[in-house]
């Protein structure tokens, strides 16, 4: 919308002096829409003000792309609502005249009336939503406290709803978060790559019936109305074309030559004409030629990309297993301090926990030595790749 309301100012723009009712060359509407643009043709801001709207439409346009989906995509709506009414809520606008000031203040009043809206009709409103930020894995490795606090407000929920029973779920729930949970393929797992929660955390939890079940509950909340929404999403542009620019850009030049001239049977033929018809097929071979030395140029650049991502991808898995190890042994350290301070019972629950710990940590080492040497290879590959 903001698009067409820009292309259509500018295009009114050329032709205001020819057809604007004040000119007379047409007569007044008197209806409010007409009034609307009148005023808005008065107002020099507005195509700032256009295309300010444009931002602000734009900063919603990966949000709505994202949540269009059949994945069960809840746990994530908490946080990717909250860091969009931060960011809206948080843009300034700079300026020191007297428009800029009336601009700046326009819009930081039109953000705020979008953000109020937003908090009015979001599902932020409702503790249920907010808790339910404790389904995302990189939160689970990250806050294993504040996950368990809001899967105990979650049970809590049901419990006083007469929707469930006991308390299994909750213990279960803290054994996961402080054993699978901290896995490195939690901290690495996001949505943007095509990853499912559902089917992430079915995998995951797997020995944990109770939690799994009612996991399971939580990610059907949202898909009430699944089945009837399904058909609302975005449009993406789809342009079906069988010829480079160059052709049609082309082809359009001699039609419009052909039409200037009067007719295919009135073009002159020309020396230069004649010339260049007579040497057409030489050229299109050198075409050809030029355009296979590009696509061979391509592909060796394409092939060092893939190299040099397939590294950076090994790095990275490199970092995220030694911040593992690096939280598994503090973990040990502390429920190895836990245990001193304790009975002999809980104690030695606790240095059984711990000794778990250490040997997972003893593993993940073992793996960041297979990486380093991985790396190194894939390193001294890509030095021999031109």
């Amino acid at each position: 919308m903001g698009v067409k309301a820009v292309e259509s100012h500018m295009k009114s723009e050329k032709h205001q002096r020819y057809v604007t009712v004040k000119a007379k060359k047409l007569p007044n509407p008197r209806s409010s829409s007409y009034d609307t643009i009148s005023e808005a043709r008065m107002d020099p801001l507005i195509l700032a003000k256009l295309h300010f709207f444009m931002s602000v439409s734009r900063s919603f346009q990966p949000f709505l792309a994202q949540y269009q989906t059949d994945a069960p995509m809840i746990p994530f709506l908490s946080k990717d609502l909250e860091d969009l009414i931060r960011g809206m809520s948080g843009s300034q606008s700079g300026g020191s005249e007297r428009d800029a000031l009336l601009f700046t203040r326009d819009s930081k009043s039109a953000l705020s009336k979008i953000c109020q809206n937003m908090l009015l009709k979001c599902p932020l409103k409702y503790p249920t939503i907010r808790n339910m930020m404790c389904l995302d894995p990189s939160k689970m490795h990250s806050e294993p406290d504040v996950c368990l606090q809001k899967m105990k407000a979650l049970i809590l929920k049901f419990v006083h709803d007469k929707k469930l029973s006991g308390d299994e779920i909750a213990h279960q729930f803290e054994k996961f978060l402080f054993s699978e949970a901290r896995g490195e393929e939690f901290i690495d797992f996001s949505v943007s790559d095509g990853s499912r929660v559902a089917i992430f955390l079915h995998k995951a939890m797997n020995g944990y019936a109770e939690l799994w079940s009612f996991v399971e509950k939580l990610l059907l909340l949202s898909h009430g109305q699944a089945t009837v929404e399904h058909g609302f999403s975005i449009n993406k542009e789809v342009e079906m074309c069988n010829m480079e620019e160059e052709t049609v850009v082309s082809q359009r030049l001699i039609c419009d030559y052909v039409r200037v001239c009067g007719g295919v049977t009135k073009v002159p033929l020309t020396k230069e004409l004649l010339n260049h018809c007579g040497t057409a097929r030489n050229r299109y071979r050198i075409h050809l030629e030029d355009e296979r030395k590009k696509k061979e140029k391509t592909e060796q650049m394409g092939k060092r990309k893939r190299a040099e991502d397939e590294l950076e991808e090994l790095r990275k898995k490199r970092r995220t297993i030694a911040n593992v190890c690096e939280t598994l042994e503090k973990d040990a350290d502390s429920l190895a301090e836990k245990a001193e301070n304790t009975a002999r019972t809980k104690m030695a629950e606790l240095i059984t926990k711990s000794n778990s710990m250490r040997k997972r940590c003893k593993d993940k080492r073992g793996e960041l030595v297979d990486l380093d040497r991985e790396i190194e290879k894939r390193a001294a590959e890509l030095r021999h790749v031109s």
